[in-house]
């Protein structure tokens, strides 16, 4: 840099010496190129800069990513193993697994509750078991049932707030695949019920339904994720309309299932052959349970033969807007449709009690359930939770 500085320095010197007229045009390009010099210096340094920046970024993230990958496959020389239900805390979000009946040891002393320092277990999550929080982004759906299991090691993990915190561990079996493999859910898409949630969410929280069309709503333009959730809706031939500050994803051709049908009913009505429906060995009530699940609904029967198809379904769980399950769709409150439910069907007689249940309803002697909330007395409940999945099974006790 200075040595250029000199050599045009030393130029411009020697130009002087010239015309004035020649001389002021001769200063004038050389204040130019000197300029230009100078800006093309700088701009180099800058660039060599930024691509120090961008190397050192990659680095990060790459060990980072080696990290992650080192703590899910590894095994741990004296690893614990711990089953339970995969759960969340909202505030801050941090991902638990919690058994009251099975505890962790770690030093002598018991957990029924472990708290994961890394998410490294969301990827074996599908993604309809996935719900929208308020700061932005997804999270596991704590009304989901899910049973994972990891091993973890406990020369890493330590005590916070009565909880064990686990740094390093690996999962060992996921929800859905009976401990035979893992499957990374990651690249599946979103499914309605979580793209519905995103809406409701960011609607209550910061944008409103004033407008009757969602994509003239302030959050269309302003928001990613919800102009993404409304395009997606939309784009599956739904509507959204508003409903109670929010709008609500609706399937006017929803196919509603107003009584318990035979197998064969429920092929055509689902669009499936019966062999596309899984038996297996039941072992207890029954000798066989068979079932068949898609994003949109599971379907359930136990049988005691071989499968036909004037078996009656024993269990039926509706998880998309394309079915309603005796009247009741998703997409509404939760709260509003218990009420809705209470009018008509009484609470399910518990016999170890001798008491009827709160959230549980006694539907043609089925029990009809919301979001997976069965016989808890005090179950929690906020204002504006949506019906995200509607079941209704044959008591079996």
């Amino acid at each position: 840099m200075k040595k250029i500085l000199c050599m045009l320095l030393v130029l411009l010197l020697l130009l002087t010496a010239c015309s004035s007229e020649k001389e002021v045009k001769t200063e004038a390009e050389l204040k130019a190129e000197i300029r230009a010099e100078l800006e093309a210096e700088q701009k180099a340094e800058m660039e060599q800069e930024q691509e120090t920046e961008q190397d050192t970024e990659k680095l990060s993230e790459s060990k980072d990513k080696k990290s992650d990958e080192s703590a899910v496959n590894q095994d741990f020389e004296n690893g614990i193993e711990f089953s339970g239900e995969l759960t969340c805390n909202t505030a801050p979000y941090v991902l638990m697994i919690y058994n009251e009946y099975n505890k962790a040891v770690v030093n002598g002393k018991e957990y029924d509750c472990i708290t994961l320092e890394k998410d490294i277990i969301s990827k074996y999550v599908k993604r309809q078991n996935f719900s929208y929080h308020i700061e932005g982004f997804p999270m596991i759906d704590s009304n989901d049932y899910l049973d994972m299991t990891i091993e973890f090691d406990p020369t890493t993990a330590y005590e916070t707030m009565g909880n064990l915190m686990v740094k390093d561990y690996r999962v060992i079996e996921d929800p859905y695949n009976n401990g035979t493999k893992l499957t990374d859910y990651s690249n599946e898409p979103y499914s309605t019920t979580y793209y519905q949630d995103v809406i409701k969410t960011l609607c209550l929280g910061m944008f409103g339904a004033e407008s009757e069309d969602a994509k003239k709503n302030p959050g269309y333009e302003s928001n990613a994720d919800f102009k993404e959730a409304v395009d997606t809706i939309l784009s599956k031939g739904y509507k959204l309309v508003q409903n109670n500050g929010y709008y609500k994803a609706v399937n006017e051709n929803a196919y509603n299932i107003d009584h318990m049908p035979t197998v064969s009913e429920m092929c055509n009505i689902v669009g499936i052959d019966i062999n596309d429906i899984t038996t297996n060995e039941d072992n207890g009530y029954y000798l066989y349970s068979s079932h068949y699940s898609n994003d949109e609904i599971g379907v359930y029967i136990n049988h005691d033969e071989k499968l036909q198809g004037d078996d009656l379904v024993t269990g039926i769980t509706v998880k998309g807007i394309d079915y309603k399950l005796y009247g009741i769709s998703l997409g509404n409150t939760l709260l509003n449709t218990y009420d809705k439910i209470d009018e008509k069907y009484d609470g399910m007689y518990n016999m170890h009690d001798d008491s009827y249940a709160k959230y549980v309803f006694d539907v043609d002697g089925y029990a009809f359930t919301l979001n997976n909330i069965g016989w808890e007395e005090n179950a929690q409940i906020e204002e504006y939770d949506l019906v995200r999945q509607i079941s209704c099974y044959e008591l079996v006790d």
